[in-house]
């Protein structure tokens, strides 16, 4: 009983580790040839959204909303492979993916 908790406790140890590092890694995403960009860490933080200005008109309404959804999409994505890949690190071949998506 006493190796269980001892796995247990050093699971959670590397969980918090996993956690630091998830904090200081960052993703982006960019659309429209680089005038919107969108930068994520990969403990799901918004760290910066940059819209160039010459998109910024009432005609480009639309396009700049769907480019915006789209660049938060891609970042988070990536920032899921990331998380997954360093969960995984310490589950092994446990896959827990399903239990967090």
């Amino acid at each position: 009983m006493f190796d269980k908790i001892k796995q247990a406790m050093e699971m959670q140890k590397k969980a918090r580790e996993i956690q630091k590092e998830l904090a200081s890694s960052r993703t982006e995403a960019v659309r429209l040839d680089g005038k919107i960009k969108v930068v994520i860490s990969a403990d799901y933080k918004v760290q910066d959204v940059t819209i160039d200005r010459s998109v910024l008109s009432q005609d480009n309404k639309h396009i700049l909303e769907q480019a915006i959804k789209e660049c938060f999409q891609e970042a988070l994505k990536k920032v899921q492979d990331i998380a997954m890949a360093k969960i995984k690190k310490i589950t092994g071949d446990v896959d827990i993916g399903s239990l967090l998506r």
